[in-house]
């Protein structure tokens, strides 16, 4: 089966952000889960956190992506690749103006906690932050302070600041849209015989 952009055997949304999970615990027996994310511009950042049952990794199709990691910020454009080993520190967020594109691979998989976000996301009162923080401790996630400097380096031109302390990078995208699971369409792409 092959899966094009948009598409996934799930869809979820959260902090502004889709997602379409190409892989998931449930095809692949948990070995890893993989989503295709949007990133809006000026879309809220993950919290800073650190996975304890799993690396994370990122490959930007589109755009570019400021993703820090035990407190370095690395800007990365297209087919930049970047791997967050388990227990790291680290969140991410669009770099740009434009809509920012990702891969994102957990290993082992962690789709679940993405169905989980996107519960919390799609009510009509905005998640708090101890909700949050429950879901991700349920799912093996710690959070992680985030460094009011942190060191710059990394790839693909200008660095841009960081969101200040305690902001988390833009306006809540409520408004009672994307309500309950949303199941996308898979649909087979034939091959071509020679």
């Amino acid at each position: 089966m092959i899966l094009g952009p948009g598409e996934g055997h799930a869809h979820y949304r959260a902090r502004g952000s889709e997602m379409f999970f190409k892989a998931t615990a449930e095809l692949d027996g948990g070995d890893l889960s993989l989503m295709e994310r949007t990133l809006p511009p000026g879309g809220r950042r993950p919290p800073p956190h650190r996975h304890t049952n799993c690396s994370e990794a990122y490959f930007v199709l589109d755009g570019m992506v400021s993703i820090i990691v035990d407190g370095n910020e690395l800007t990365v454009g297209p087919e930049g690749f970047v791997l967050v080993p388990r227990g790291t520190a680290h969140t991410f967020g669009n770099a740009s103006s434009e809509l920012a594109r990702l891969l994102v691979i957990h290993a082992p998989a962690a789709d679940a906690y993405f169905a989980g976000l996107h519960e919390l996301w799609n009510r009509p009162e905005p998640p708090s932050p101890d909700e949050e923080r429950a879901l991700m401790s349920r799912f093996g996630m710690t959070p992680a302070l985030r460094s009011r400097t942190p060191a710059r380096s990394g790839t693909a031109g200008k660095q841009p600041a960081s969101p200040p302390p305690g902001s988390a990078g833009g306006p809540i995208p409520w408004g009672g849209r994307g309500r309950g699971l949303v199941r996308c369409p898979v649909i087979p792409v034939p091959t071509a015989t020679a």
